[in-house]
């Protein structure tokens, strides 16, 4: 099953849900800014899409700045901040069973549903 880190105030992230809608396929929304993450759920969601941890922030928001983070900063210190002020995720992020992508852009959305649908 499918499932999308979705921030409903998103332009990106509301055009990826409703090509997951359109697509017929079961998926979950995760709404992250309100349940939260866990740090398992990041680190699964770092090795499905074979990236750092760094690649899945926000860099540009205020928070990150303010929470005295830097794109060199430690993993363990990125997690601590990620944990606490969940904002700072790229979004959307749509996840299978064994990988995922970043919709930004949306393409890489319609992309990654079609090669889900074809399985």
């Amino acid at each position: 099953m499918l499932a999308i880190y979705h921030n409903p105030r998103c332009s990106k992230s509301r055009a990826s849900l409703k090509i997951l809608e359109d697509s017929g396929l079961s998926f979950e929304v995760k709404s992250y800014l309100t349940d939260g993450l866990s740090e398992s759920e990041v680190e699964s969601i770092i090795a499905k899409l074979g990236v750092n941890l760094i690649s899945i922030f926000r860099t540009k928001e205020v928070e990150f700045k303010e929470n005295g983070l830097s794109k060199s900063s430690s993993k363990e210190d990125l997690l601590t901040i990620l944990l606490k002020v969940p904002k700072l995720l790229e979004r959307p992020i749509i996840i299978s069973e064994t990988e995922a992508v970043i919709g930004r852009p949306v393409e890489n959305t319609i992309d990654f549903v079609k090669k889900t649908q074809l399985k």
